[in-house]
């Protein structure tokens, strides 16, 4: 490997944002490195950043501006480049020019040569013009693409306007876009879209910062601020539905009035927003744990008035947990259990499932807010061996196996007096015969408590 400039090299540091103007024309530069060695692609012109990515000897770029920048064995020029992997700036050494075009193969570009990088997009250079900064995967397992780009490429380039549908076929436009560079998208539990980014319209409607997408047009993200004022570089969103969004330095004013705030990071909830505590240069990063705590990644010295020197943790004040408890007894294809990928969160939904149930047999979903355990035999003759009630039922819903799965969801309130409750569910199994009842077994139980992040 080779940074891209060689071993016995000196260099006179300048600014990392230095620029310059463009001077003799160039369309297109040809990577003149050593067979074995790559050119690093830099985000700005000088060494003091990593490399966003590398291209090999005779890779071939688009030129879009030659600038003046670090000087390196005392020439200062880089050049600015699109290529079909990483977009950036190459030092000037590194390259020569040439009128020779960028050579594009249909289909993909795997495997991949040792130290090189491509961008793909399904095959038949069906791209942007333009790099994508987000992703997102939809409920129905398409794809939406945002970033700098403004068209698609290929032989008829569509508008797109930072923002687009892959259908599994093509990339379709959403509306007719967003004004500016979408940084950060985010699909919501609804199965609504958010996009975060730097623009001001979606669709020629006022969408500052903040759009969504419900699936034919651009909506405001509703709360009490109407605009988010400074670019928005990362979202999540949290199981009840709200959204967190970090970037560069947000701020609201009363005026003269108390009551204003500025924050990186911030929380909105329905008709709501509110800053969490991090208020320095900006946050690019943000992640949500299974069980709460929130990971938050910038440029920022604290958090909370604590020195965390880029990252930050905070720990959900009110732990949600789902836990097995008790065993199933054997059902006629197997030990019954109950389970659930979620967390019992105020204002979420709990889906569990429970598994194998015999054709032709009922279930029962039971809740209650106590534990027992009552020998199924001691209440009914058909009770199995080893078949325990495990909660002290205060509801029962009758479902029907499917392909011998119940599938069961308990909807939690957005109510603050439940945090702290447990719940407790249970499957109870019926099997029935020409005189009634032949058998009844059961689930272990999920112990649910509710809990706030």
């Amino acid at each position: 490997d080779t940074t891209g400039l060689p071993d016995n090299t000196t260099t006179s540091t300048t600014a990392d944002d230095t620029t310059g103007e463009p001077v003799d024309p160039c369309p297109r530069v040809r990577i003149i490195v050593a067979a074995d060695e790559v050119a690093n692609v830099r985000p700005t012109p000088a060494t003091a950043l990593e490399p966003v990515g590398t291209l090999p000897p005779g890779a071939i770029a688009d030129v879009v501006a030659i600038v003046q920048g670090e000087a390196v064995e005392g020439n200062p020029e880089w050049y600015q480049i699109d290529s079909a992997g990483p977009d950036g700036y190459v030092w000037g050494g590194l390259v020569e020019c040439t009128t020779d075009e960028v050579v594009m193969s249909d289909g993909f570009y795997l495997p991949l040569a040792c130290g090189s990088m491509v961008k793909i997009s399904q095959g038949n250079n069906n791209g942007f013009v333009g790099s994508v900064r987000a992703l997102a995967e939809l409920p129905d397992g398409t794809f939406v693409a945002g970033g700098t780009f403004s068209t698609s490429t290929g032989q008829f380039p569509t508008p797109m306007n930072h923002v687009s549908h892959w259908t599994g076929g093509s990339w379709v436009q959403m509306a007719s876009g967003l004004d500016g560079t979408v940084h950060a998208l985010a699909t919501m539990p609804d199965g609504s879209l958010i996009a975060g980014g730097e623009f001001t319209t979606a669709a020629g409607a006022a969408r500052r910062r903040l759009a969504r997408w419900d699936g034919s047009a651009w909506q405001a993200v509703t709360f009490s601020l109407s605009d988010l004022n400074a670019t928005v570089r990362c979202l999540a969103a949290m199981p009840d539905g709200s959204l967190l969004a970090g970037g560069d330095l947000f701020s609201f004013s009363l005026g003269p009035l108390p009551g204003g705030w500025s924050a990186n990071l911030v929380r909105v909830t329905g008709s709501s927003v509110a800053p969490l505590p991090i208020e320095d240069q900006r946050v690019d990063a943000v992640a949500i744990a299974a069980d709460g705590d929130i990971a938050v990644g910038g440029a920022f010295l604290t958090a909370d008035g604590l020195v965390s020197t880029n990252f930050a943790q905070r720990e959900a004040p009110c732990p949600a947990l789902a836990i097995e408890v008790g065993t199933g007894c054997q059902s006629q294809y197997g030990l019954l259990r109950l389970s659930t990928p979620n967390r019992p969160w105020l204002g979420t939904t709990v889906r569990a499932e429970g598994l194998p149930f015999p054709p032709g047999s009922l279930a029962f979903d039971l809740i209650g807010l106590a534990q027992q355990a009552t020998p199924l035999s001691a209440l009914h003759p058909a009770g199995g061996p080893g078949c325990t009630l495990l909660t002290t039922p205060l509801s029962s819903v009758l479902l029907v196996p499917n392909a011998g799965r119940v599938a069961t969801q308990v909807t939690i309130p957005l109510d603050a007096g439940l945090i702290g409750m447990s719940l407790f569910e249970q499957l109870l199994e019926v099997e029935f015969g020409g005189n009634g009842i032949t058998r009844l077994a059961a689930t272990n139980a999920l112990q649910l408590t509710i809990g706030m992040n």
